[in-house]
């Protein structure tokens, strides 16, 4: 999960144009919570 992390977070600076020390050095999330599907929004499905 952090290499992808870091990955991501080098894509939205060169996607945005911002500086990478916009973006947090870690992901501000737990695992858990990334992994919680409770947590995430309704798909247009209703799952």
């Amino acid at each position: 999960m952090h290499a992808a992390y870091a990955d991501t977070r080098e894509l939205a600076a060169a996607e945005t144009g911002l500086p990478i020390d916009t973006f947090p050095c870690e992901c501000p999330y737990a695992d858990s919570l990334l992994l919680d599907e409770q947590c995430l929004p309704p798909t247009e499905s209703g799952n």
